[in-house]
């Protein structure tokens, strides 16, 4: 769609005995954006009293938003929670919920304490390995020595005790180093975990055998040669491993636990959410005696289903009154109609672009396509690249699967995806797979012009890579004018489109200017232009610009605005300066362009040093793991930098070089109160 979705007001008035009915068909449609009825220029909207919220709806607010949080730590996406919600007929029980969630709050915090319990654990089996040796077989000294932070017992345990005994200790952070022939054990464990050992062991019958005893009798020498089952690190790694295991196992555990109660928490979530919009809508709606009366703004497309809807749950009893926004007679009230953007789905990164920058004014140009298509160009021609474009499309796609997986609604991922198919697209222009030129270009070898040897096609020089982007900047340029007329023509605004910032004069100025330029290119630097031409081309308009003031200042007057006199030298000055900003400003604008050429060159400049150093590492010979290592490292470096500084510098041209010669984005964005997650059913994107 060229332009913002065509918006209706509407007045509606129910009945007492039809607020419920009509506010439940409200919500479930979820298509107004609700306004003040008090705004509404007429003297009785002075006489209605507002409609106080209740305190429920702030309790069920409350309790939404703690099941949610809990649903969340679950690690279970909301998504699942609200997939199939539908508004329930009836209001819900707080107090029920409430003790529901008593409930599952209590089984969470047991989970918790669990994972706590096992987190502290790993810490203090990782400090504790730490403070050993790194080798795998410790030296007696080691055993013998006193440590700052390790307690280390010796000694032996019966053997109808060990399997207790195992059992016992796996509550403690300690390292159990039982010989093979089970007749001596060490125990290793951090000093502020040593009383509690002590008690463990006095509990079995530990029988303690000193370090130097074993040393002195040769009983050391003896378990060197039978070795213990493992070395201490590779025990402790084997327990850490252990401990992560178990870790996953409760977060999965409490993960199916509310796997299977959603059948139970999704209709409460309805009911919490229903409540809680009821209240909202609610706080919008004014009375009378028996009357309620609401108004707000939908699309037009949505008119007829919507008084379907409040007829069907009035019974017919419901009046409903529609305005359009051209009728407003009160220019602010008109500004305040809400903007739909409505694009294909496919749209909606580039549509996150252009909202980021701001919400357009309502009834103007909906730049989305055209910020896809100029964007997706930009990146392509900085970045072309059909290998690198592989490795962006496949993380964006990897990016985009894992956020839905984890219900979340993200447009960088899709963004990627779309910068890697423009980076494939045009690496098979430029023939260009992972900085080798080893396709067949279907424009033009890019490679081959950036080293000086570019022969066939009208592209030989870096100079015609220059040019290319600057016909693309006049393109954008002169896309942004066209769309800037377009909307002074639908808002009537006949002074700016013709005399206004990126008006008609303006337009005829920029294409003056361009042409003499190139004529003037074209002809070696030595010959401008005719003068007759540059007279009709340049003087013409410029002169035309003289009279802006004198007819702003004649206009304010027929419109009762206040104004001040016109001094003729300031006249003359403001001109001055507006002409001087439109020829500089202008041609800025068509240079920065040029960066588009710089970062393509860059790229394919970079690949050729790196394949140079890959040579230099090889030498005389065939490449080893070096060269490739170097080739891997500068393929990442470039995607990873080179990426990244094109998409910056595409956003760049399309925010200050495109928009700012049409896009007014001081909208205000339509934003309905809906039970659909927060959006009407059918997606504003």
């Amino acid at each position: 769609m060229i332009t913002t979705t065509t918006m209706r007001q509407v007045i509606a008035a129910v009945l007492e005995q039809d607020l419920e009915a009509c506010t439940q068909a409200l919500l479930e449609l979820g298509v107004i954006d609700f306004i003040d009825i008090r705004e509404i220029p007429a003297q009785w909207t002075a006489q209605l009293d507002s409609v106080p919220a209740g305190a429920e709806a702030e309790r069920a607010g409350e309790l939404r938003k703690r099941l949610e949080a809990y649903f969340h730590s679950a690690g279970v996406p909301l998504s699942e929670l609200t997939k199939n919600a539908e508004v329930p007929r009836e209001a819900p029980d707080l107090r029920k919920i409430d003790s529901a969630l008593d409930g599952l709050e209590t089984e969470i915090k047991q989970v918790r304490e669990g994972q706590k319990e096992v987190q502290d654990q790993i810490l203090q089996l990782q400090e504790l390995q730490r403070q050993l040796p790194v080798s795998r077989d410790p030296s007696p000294a080691f055993f013998e020595q006193e440590h700052p932070y390790v307690e280390i017992f010796a000694g032996t345990l019966a053997p109808e005790k060990r399997r207790d005994f195992e059992e016992a200790l796996s509550g403690i952070s300690a390292l159990h180093l039982p010989q093979k022939e089970r007749d001596l054990d060490y125990l290793l464990c951090l000093k502020q975990d040593a009383p509690k050992m002590e008690r463990l062991l006095r509990r079995f019958g530990w029988q303690e055998v000193s370090p130097k005893e074993l040393e002195a009798s040769g009983a050391w020498r003896k378990v060197r040669e039978r070795d213990q089952e493992l070395p201490p690190q590779e025990k402790i790694d084997e327990k850490l491993s252990d401990l992560r295991k178990k870790q996953d196992e409760l977060k999965e555990q409490l993960q199916r636990s509310f796997e299977k109660r959603l059948e139970l928490f999704a209709p409460m979530w309805a009911g919490l959410r229903a409540a809680e919009l009821t209240a909202q809508v609610k706080e919008h709606y004014r009375k009378t005696e028996k009357t309620y009366i609401f108004s707000g703004w939908i699309p037009a497309d949505k008119q007829r289903e919507l008084t379907a809807a409040l007829r069907g749950a009035s019974e017919g009893r419901a009046y409903l009154e529609w305005h359009r926004p051209e009728e407003k007679e009160d220019t602010e009230l008109a500004r305040d109609v809400p903007v739909q953007m409505k694009n294909p789905k496919i749209f909606s990164p580039f549509q996150a672009l252009v909202q980021n920058f701001g919400t357009p004014v309502y009834g103007s140009v909906d730049p989305t396509p055209l910020v896809a298509l100029f964007y997706l160009m930009m990146f392509g021609l900085m970045f072309g690249d059909a290998g690198h474009g592989l490795v962006v499309l496949l993380v964006g796609l990897f990016g985009s699967r894992r956020q839905r997986r984890r219900g979340r609604k993200n447009t960088l991922f899709p963004l990627i995806s779309w910068c890697g198919a423009s980076a494939i697209v045009f690496g098979f222009l430029f023939g260009s797979f992972f900085g080798l030129p080893i396709l067949k270009p279907l424009w033009f070898d890019y490679h081959a012009v950036v080293l000086g040897h570019g022969t066939a096609g009208s592209v030989r020089s870096i100079t015609d890579i220059l040019l290319i982007t600057i016909y693309f900047g006049i393109l954008v340029i002169s896309t942004g004018l066209l769309l800037n007329w377009f909307n002074r023509l639908r808002q009537g605004d006949w002074i700016q489109l013709i005399w206004g910032n990126g008006g008609l004069l303006v337009g005829w100025l920029y294409a003056g200017g361009t042409y003499s330029a190139f004529y003037f290119v074209g002809r070696e630097y030595r010959h401008l232009p005719p003068q007759w031409l540059l007279t009709v081309l340049l003087l013409v308009p410029a002169l035309l610009l003289l009279l802006k003031e004198p007819l702003t200042h004649y206009m304010h007057g027929r419109e009762g605005k206040e104004r001040g006199k016109i001094a003729p030298f300031t006249v003359l000055m403001e001109w001055a300066v507006e002409l001087l900003e439109i020829f500089s400003g202008y041609l800025s604008n068509t240079l920065s362009f040029m960066r588009v050429a710089g970062l393509g060159i860059a790229h394919v400049s970079l690949m050729t040093a790196f394949f140079q150093i890959a040579d230099m590492a090889a030498g005389e010979g065939s490449y080893g793991i070096g060269s490739y290592l170097i080739l891997l490292l500068g393929n990442a470096l470039v995607i990873g930098l080179e990426g990244l500084s094109a998409g910056i510098q595409s956003l760049r041209l399309n925010y200050y070089e495109f928009f700012s010669k049409y896009f007014v984005g001081n909208g205000r964005a339509y934003t309905p109160i809906s039970f659909y997650a927060g959006d009407s059913k059918e997606s504003s994107a």
